[in-house]
């Protein structure tokens, strides 16, 4: 990557439409203007085709031209957007903000393990860095989304990833267990204190039932569910952010509109756009978790060629990020939703498939959307 910074004037971004490909590309394309270095983004990835000669930096996506595109993958133990974070603090120093970006999109890459405290690669390093400047703070809440605001109960019922088949969608099962374990209201269950051995072996036996319901063992699950971090009023204009909650709201908001992606990438540049994007997860995410939690299930038993969400996602990352934590994205077909009458799914599950890159750059629109026959 450094030949391509310090080679070319101009230099081309594409990156795919996960959430750790638009953040990576947030903090690239954000740092290298700051650098007085021409760089723009497209998710046109035809344009590797049309203009393979033309310097670019590919995110989660293969290259055509060897000597002209330098790709960056993400690892199993590090996302993309740690990769590039760490490799620009070291070599310009780059802002808090695009440091908390790499967390969300490691906790995104589930790369916390919760039994040793810590990320398993770059970020780790990132993430004390964060805590000891008071930015982040580490949280013994569960890594549910909005838990502090409102309670394990429905915070758990919204949470999409990780997805909790039977759980997710359905505020009854929930309350019903949570009744039946936590001596006070289930409610109530927002701040856990690491002195208060009763309510941790409640939440303890809590995750375990729901653990034995899905098949799992404790010891996955809880470094699925645990293991959190907050920004702190102080630091972000007075709005207390938890980052497990701020992965979700993008990962909704990614999927809401057709053009989503586009918008996502003026995240880095702008830190405005984050409660922009949380006020329209809190307006979408209970009705989307409601459908989901029924949707699912149904397709994980049937297998359909689809997954009909009813045209309330425009785009189909978050099906496709959910059925991935699930470990059951199907084998040799591209996971496809129903929109406008077509089955449509998203370049990144082409080449999953292994459909060969330039096939697929042909395949798919201008943000990376493909209808699949």
């Amino acid at each position: 990557m450094v030949s391509i910074i310090t080679k070319y004037k101009s230099v081309r971004i594409i990156p795919d439409t996960s959430l750790d490909s638009l953040l990576a590309s947030n903090i690239l394309l954000k740092t290298l203007r700051e650098q007085g270095i021409s760089a723009k983004v497209t998710l046109d990835a035809k344009v590797l085709i049309d203009e393979r000669d033309t310097p670019a930096i590919l995110i989660n996506l293969p290259p055509l031209n060897q000597s002209r595109h330098v790709s960056i993958s993400y690892r199993q133990d590090y996302s993309a957007a740690g990769f590039i974070a760490s490799f620009l603090d070291d070599l310009y120093m780059i802002e808090w903000w695009d440091k908390v970006l790499s967390i969300i999109a490691a906790l995104y890459r589930d790369l916390y393990v919760f039994k040793e405290g810590k990320f398993k690669g770059l970020e780790d390093k990132i993430l004390r860095e964060l805590i000891n400047d008071r930015r982040l703070e580490e949280a013994t809440i569960p890594r549910a989304w909005g838990i502090k605001r409102l309670g394990i109960v429905e915070s758990i019922k919204r949470t999409l990833i990780p997805f909790l088949p039977g759980f997710t969608g359905n505020s009854e099962k929930i309350q019903e267990l949570a009744s039946r374990i936590f001596k006070k209201n289930p409610e109530q269950v927002r701040n856990l204190d690491k002195l208060d051995e009763e309510m941790l072996s409640q939440l303890l036996e809590f995750l375990n039932n729901i653990a034995k319901t899905l098949g799992m063992t404790i010891e996955d699950f809880t470094n699925k569910l645990l293991g959190d971090f907050i920004i702190p009023s102080e630091v972000f204009n007075g709005l207390e952010i938890q980052l497990s909650e701020a992965m979700g709201s993008l990962l909704v908001f990614n999927s809401l509109y057709r053009d989503s992606p586009i918008y996502m990438l003026e995240i880095s540049l702008d830190m405005s756009v984050i409660p922009v994007i949380l006020s329209i997860y809190e307006s979408s995410i209970d009705e989307a978790a409601s459908m989901l939690g029924i949707i699912i299930p149904e397709w994980l038993t049937k297998k359909n060629t689809y997954i009909d969400v009813e045209e309330y996602f425009k785009r189909p990352g978050i099906v496709i990020d959910i059925l991935n934590s699930l470990n059951a994205l199907p084998a040799k077909k591209p996971v496809a939703i129903l929109y406008n009458g077509q089955k449509i799914t998203e370049l990144r599950e082409l080449l999953r498939v292994g459909i060969k890159p330039e096939e697929a750059y042909t395949l798919c629109d201008e943000v990376q959307l493909c209808v699949v026959k």
